[in-house]
């Protein structure tokens, strides 16, 4: 059984099939895939000339980090439950040659095969790879930021930014050219990151109305800062 084959026939990964199934990696993943080494072989460069959207995108996963050097590859790593968010991030790079990969490791911890979904992209392709200092606020930069860092609470959004002067330039451009005003917080989780908030809930839904539009696009991301809190219905039989 392999991905490829499965997404043609239910279009699920592994991992979703085993979910979905209750079953353990271990039974469905072939040994030879257990910690295997990618082959930049199976990565290929498109010759398209990349859009601005497909900039303002990578552009944006850039400036936060989002990208970690992982060997020969960039690589963002992503939870089973924002799996389409992923695919959409690939649908939409793909022209940098950004590939999607579901990689099954041994967990010496837990004794079983775990999976990691991540993003790749070979470091040698990094050429065509958008200037960070042509970089523009825009609502769909806005958008990105907010899905790769940010968080919806009681009214709030929070936002978790690496402490660079590009960071701090971007957060004084929201107050100044948006009227998006943040509070700067202490977090003792946050290594190498500074936690933001919006100063008020005003704030806040003033971010959300301006990059609502492209945040409906974005799987998994709408739900988080859109969705309406269901209601639980209490009832006692008499």
């Amino acid at each position: 059984m392999s991905n490829d084959h499965l997404s043609e026939c239910c279009g699920l990964t592994l991992q979703e099939y085993a979910i979905k199934h209750h079953l353990s990696l271990d039974l469905l993943v072939n040994e030879s895939d257990v910690n295997c080494v990618d082959d930049i072989k199976n990565y290929s460069l498109p010759s398209d000339v990349a859009s601005q959207r497909a900039n303002i995108i990578l552009q944006a996963l850039l400036v936060t980090q989002s990208f970690t050097l992982e060997q020969e590859y960039w690589t963002l790593h992503s939870d089973i439950r924002r799996l389409d968010e992923l695919l959409w991030y690939v649908r939409e790079l793909s022209v940098f040659g950004v590939q999607y990969r579901q990689d099954y490791i041994y967990s010496s911890t837990s004794h079983r095969v775990v999976a990691e979904n991540k993003l790749k992209v070979p470091v040698v392709y990094e050429h065509k790879f958008p200037s960070a200092e042509q970089l523009e606020l825009s609502e769909l930069f806005m958008a990105v930021l907010v899905a790769q860092c940010g968080e919806y609470l009681n009214g709030y959004v929070y936002l978790r930014l690496p402490e660079t002067s590009t960071m701090q330039r971007l957060i004084a451009q929201l107050r100044d050219d948006y009227q998006i005003r943040w509070t700067k917080l202490d977090s003792v989780h946050a290594k190498d990151k500074t936690l933001y908030r919006t100063e008020s809930i005003q704030d806040a839904q003033r971010l959300l109305l301006l990059i609502e539009p492209e945040l409906a696009q974005m799987p998994c991301v709408c739900d988080r800062y859109f969705a309406d809190t269901e209601e639980a219905v209490v009832s006692k039989e008499l």
